[in-house]
């Protein structure tokens, strides 16, 4: 029988099951997506017995509650090409980046309040994930915050995942050449998770994305 949202697959012991087969149960059975609202974000348990039934509906109502510019972030388009901007913020934002998890460059602006992004990966597909980082100033000085994003394609719109904010200023554009984590072995950026990013001029910064 599949229970999704508790066991899984699993043997009734009465020779009354749905399935005559482990492996026809479980090409059937999967746990329903749902979220909870939770410090960084919305997340999915993986229980199915999330708060809400679609990531929109909890991101409509879920606040990282970190305060910084990166929470003000509006995006609109497609998964392919989406433009975000900052609204009521009194200022110009210096310096916007942003990249898809394997470093690959998907747009980058200055001076300006909005940001294009053209989301492709060299096959011409797509990336579901996406991390924006802007650099500005207010009255506290010069600040840096980064923004994931998933594209939720249930609902067609990009949701935000977390908010990591930094006291450290971008530098000058510098080609990443590739990240790898405390073994030197290449990684995808993962939140909570040291890693070394290296690049074209020879320059290797430690980060850690909360």
């Amino acid at each position: 029988d599949c229970n999704p949202n508790t066991f899984g697959c699993y043997d009734p012991g009465t020779g009354l099951g749905q399935y005559t087969t482990l492996a026809s149960c479980q090409s059937a059975c999967s746990v329903t997506p749902s979220w909870d609202c939770g410090s960084f974000g919305c997340y999915d348990p993986g229980t199915g017995l999330g708060q809400y039934t679609t990531l929109s509906s909890c991101q409509s109502v879920c606040s990282t509650g970190s305060g910084v510019l990166c929470d003000s972030i509006v995006v609109s388009g497609s998964q392919f090409q989406l433009t975000m901007q900052v609204n009521n913020f009194n200022s110009i934002i210096d310096y916007w980046i942003t990249t898809a998890p394997d470093g690959t460059l998907l747009g980058e602006d200055s001076m300006w309040n909005m940001h294009n992004v053209y989301n492709s990966n060299p096959a011409g597909i797509p990336y579901d994930t996406i991390i924006t980082c802007i650099n500005y100033q207010d009255f506290t000085g010069m600040n840096t915050c980064c923004v994931e994003w998933i594209w939720d394609a249930s609902s067609g719109v990009w949701a935000r995942m977390s908010t990591t904010v930094s006291i450290n200023q971008f530098e000058n554009y510098k080609e990443l050449i590739k990240v790898v984590d405390v073994l030197g072995k290449e990684s995808m950026i993962d939140l909570n998770k040291i890693l070394f990013f290296i690049y074209s001029d020879g320059t290797i910064k430690k980060k850690i994305y909360k």
